[in-house]
């Protein structure tokens, strides 16, 4: 296989995710999620976004491995630019010691259980949608009335997939597919959120998207 063709394969299998990308929203405490299309969701998404921050309410972004690095991105981006009070945990020693401490189901959970209020809002990432601590962040901040969303990939039934109040799941079977996927789907959550409420404080670099927002 030449590298055009590993290239071109790579592109066809992300743009085919993408395209396919599935949006659920849980109603109440109804298991059976309602499909919502997804354009429509990241709108809500967006919304949800904007009624938190109004509320000076705090916004946690989980993941683990390539996920956790991808939730320090995307919190940098709201703190710097939307100026909500986003939080990801990717302190080493945090990390660490609750990982030896606590085992690795309770990872997130054990700053959470301290901090979560009703008005906070929890995204979780998840390619397999099976990870433990994930799972465990998510049923603490449905049982605290917070808002929960996650982005997983991989087995379409997997856990988290119908975990979140509001659920975006890439169909795709590789890691850093579901990597890929995943930042392009919160980069556009947040490039939305800042043209549609605060165009005047979207950066430079993404001027030219500023007619996404309100006329």
């Amino acid at each position: 296989m030449t590298k055009q063709t590993f290239y071109t394969k790579l592109l066809r299998e992300i743009h085919d995710a993408l395209t396919a990308v599935s949006y659920t929203e849980r109603i109440s405490d109804v298991p059976a999620p309602a499909t919502v299309t997804l354009e429509q969701g990241l709108e809500k998404l967006c919304a949800v976004t904007r009624t938190a921050a109004d509320a000076h309410a705090r916004m946690y972004i989980l993941g683990n491995g390539a996920s956790n690095a991808l939730a320090s991105a995307m919190s940098l981006e709201f703190v710097q630019n939307a100026g909500i009070d986003a939080v990801s945990f990717t302190s080493s020693a945090y990390l660490t010691a609750m990982s030896n401490d606590e085992g690795g189901g309770r990872l997130f959970t054990c700053a959470l259980e301290h901090s979560l209020r009703p008005a906070d809002m929890l995204v979780a990432i998840s390619s397999s949608g099976k990870s433990k601590n994930i799972l465990n962040a998510l049923q603490l901040a449905s049982s605290r009335g917070c808002r929960t969303v996650t982005f997983t990939a991989m087995q379409r039934d997997n856990p988290a997939s119908i975990a979140g109040d509001m659920n975006f799941y890439v169909p795709i079977n590789t890691y850093s597919g579901a990597e890929i996927a995943h930042y392009t789907l919160m980069q556009i959550w947040y490039e939305r959120y800042m043209a549609r409420y605060l165009p005047e404080k979207l950066p430079e670099k993404y001027a030219n998207r500023q007619a996404g927002g309100p006329k």
